[in-house]
């Protein structure tokens, strides 16, 4: 198992607090990822990066929110945008022939790219806005929530097609899931207001082929 993030001594220590937490657990088997998902260029490079000869399972569960830093990426994308949908896009389509060559060799593979409900903030994706610099009305909660739920559509958007580009080629062992993390509760202070933001644990229905959207089971 390969924990992929962006300073490799964060990856060890997490690594190292998971052995502390499960005491059972055998840390031969898990090793840091160098990836950087803030750019295509180390997006990629972080998948080259990943040297084995098969990868049975890819989980796309990195991301940011609520992020108020006005300027666009090094690419020219607002944050949320390139880090949760276009630094995933960069890094599972470079990995993609492996997982297929994997599901290939010994019977199946999957690719769960982590969403959310906050897709549901938005009613689509506005193309202009994310090449251009955050406007004042797009910060602060709602404005960052706008701008999260924006990539986490994305997620779906981009799992869905995977998932039926797959299947044209008649691909039938590579399972793509778009998942929502569960039911949490979170704190968020909004100038002086605290707010409680308890997010469901399943997805509003969409139209999902082979059960794209739902519980994932690994």
């Amino acid at each position: 198992m390969y924990l992929a993030g962006r300073g490799l001594s964060s990856l060890q220590d997490s690594i190292t607090r998971l052995k502390t937490t499960y005491p059972d657990l055998s840390t031969s088997n898990l090793h840091p990822l160098e990836l950087d998902l803030s750019s295509i260029a180390t997006s990629v490079a972080g998948a080259k990066s990943f040297l084995e000869p098969r990868l049975d399972i890819l989980i796309a569960n990195a991301g940011i929110a609520l992020d108020n830093n006005t300027a666009v990426s090094s690419d020219g994308w607002e944050r949320h945008f390139q880090t949760n949908h276009l630094g995933h896009f960069a890094f599972i389509t470079t990995l993609l022939p492996l997982v297929e060559d994997t599901a290939k060799e010994y019977g199946e593979a999957r690719i769960a790219v982590v969403a959310s409900v906050g897709y549901t903030f938005v009613n689509g994706i506005d193309f202009d806005a994310i090449r251009k610099e955050v406007p004042p009305n797009m910060l602060g909660f709602i404005g960052g929530m706008k701008r999260y739920g924006q990539s986490k559509l994305a997620n779906i958007l981009f799992a869905l097609e995977i998932a039926r580009r797959l299947r044209e080629r008649g691909v039938e062992n590579v399972w793509v899931n778009a998942v929502h993390p569960g039911e949490i509760t979170l704190l968020h202070f909004v100038g002086l207001v605290l707010i409680r933001w308890k997010v469901r644990l399943s997805l509003p229905a969409l139209e999902a082929p082979d059960s794209s959207l739902g519980f994932l089971h690994l």
